[in-house]
Formats: structure tokens, sequence, C-alpha cells
């Protein structure tokens, strides 16, 4: 027969159960309403359901949609499967525990909406994601799969500008090391980026600033500009 002690506790859980599950979607959505992002505020509005399971209407800047949400197990893992649609798409699903997980991650970013972040410059076209999937720990980040596509487009700064080519990249893990190499239609390399344990680095070739048509001479091979960047990550 279980103690009186242990009587309360799982009386009190299941108190705490009910609430959390009858919790409406406003409370979890409230501290994030209003959020800057960039040059402007995320607004939702129509927040419907609860926490475990709702929908919202979203926008920032000039754009606009809809997200919706739902608690969902991976395993012995709990996370969210979250679906934004509208003039940004975003779907996939995000999990926590040793660290966190994100899973078959499907984005797209039309460029012009970036506009006014970095003064004097713009873009269009669209940068997309597709099945992107990592892990980060406190010490130990990797991706493991993702396809990253770039429409092409027109790209201006100042008072120049250049129309872009379509770029492609897939990410390859080898041996713990993930890599990505962003190449033009034809093979040629412009950007290179790895990520290994939780170092990120990022190479960008002469084949870059080739298209911008601000480069002569040298190879489109050559290195021109390099960084790396360790990523910090608390654990929860």
């Amino acid at each position: 027969m279980l103690r009186p002690g242990w009587l309360l506790a799982l009386a009190l859980a299941s108190v705490i159960g009910w609430v959390v599950w009858l919790m409406p979607a406003t409370v979890a959505l409230a501290p994030v309403n209003g959020v800057m992002l960039g040059p402007a505020p995320l607004q939702l509005s129509q927040i419907e359901g609860r926490v475990w399971a709702g929908s919202s209407r979203w926008r920032w800047q000039d754009k606009q949609g809809t997200l919706r949400w739902q608690v969902r197990w991976q395993g012995f893992r709990p996370g969210v499967l979250a679906d934004l649609r509208g003039d940004l798409l975003l779907k996939g699903w995000l999990g926590a525990g040793s660290g966190i997980v994100l899973r078959d991650a499907d984005a797209a970013l039309p460029l012009a909406s970036l506009k006014g972040i970095v003064p004097d410059v713009a873009a269009d076209g669209v940068v997309s994601v597709r099945g992107l999937s990592l892990h980060w720990q406190k010490n130990k980040a990797s991706v493991s799969s993702g396809l990253f596509e770039y429409t092409g487009g027109t790209a201006s700064w100042g008072r120049e500008s250049a129309v872009l080519p379509s770029l492609r990249g897939e990410v390859v893990q080898n041996a713990g090391v993930s890599t990505v190499d962003v190449v033009t239609a034809e093979g040629q390399r412009v950007f290179q980026g790895t990520l290994e344990n939780t170092m990120a680095e990022l190479r960008v070739y002469r084949a870059w600033p080739a298209l911008l048509g601000l480069s002569q001479g040298g190879s489109p091979d050559d290195v021109i500009f390099e960084t790396s960047r360790q990523l910090d990550y608390q654990e929860p």
C-alpha cells in the first residue's frame, strides 16, 4: 500500500499535468508575440488551441501566414512538430533532451524579405533547405543531412548590381565532420562550410566575387576568405 506522502505526490502530479494539458496556447505564445526579429516585430494573432497543439496567424514586416504546431514524441524524446506557411515556409520536428535535435526540416526564404537588415544590400530569389537534420550537444554538433538551393536572382549593393546564377549544396558527413560545398550549376565551388564537434568554418572562393564582377585574374579555386567560430551551447 502506498504511503500518504506518495499518494499526495501522485495527486499533485496529476493536477499539474491536467492544468498543463488544458493550458491555452495564448499562454505559451505570449512571450513570443512582439519579439523584434531584425528591423520589425513578430506579431501573432488568432491564437487557438492548447499548449500541446494549436495554431496562430503570424505577421512580420509585410509577410504573413499561419503557424501550426503539435507536441509529438519520437522514441523517448519529446518534441514539437511545427508547420509555418505563407510568405515564409518552415516545417520540421524540434526536440530536446541530450542536446537539441532537428529532424527533416524544410524551409524557404525569399531574400527580398531581408531588405533593410543589411544597409544598402538587397537581393531577390529564394534560398531553400530540404531534409535538414542536426544534433547539437554541449561539446559536439553534427549535421547528418540537408540540401541547400538558391534559385538565382539579382543582387545589389550601393550603386553596383549583378545577376547571380542558381546555386546548390548538399551536406556530406564523414568521420564526424559535416561538410557542404555550395556550387554553381556547372559545378564551380563558391563556398565551403564545415562543422566538426562545435567548430564551424567557412571558406569563400574567388569564384564568388567573380560572379559579382568584382574579381580579375587568379584561379576561381583560390580561397580568398576564411573564418572559423566555436559554437556555444548551454545544456538545459
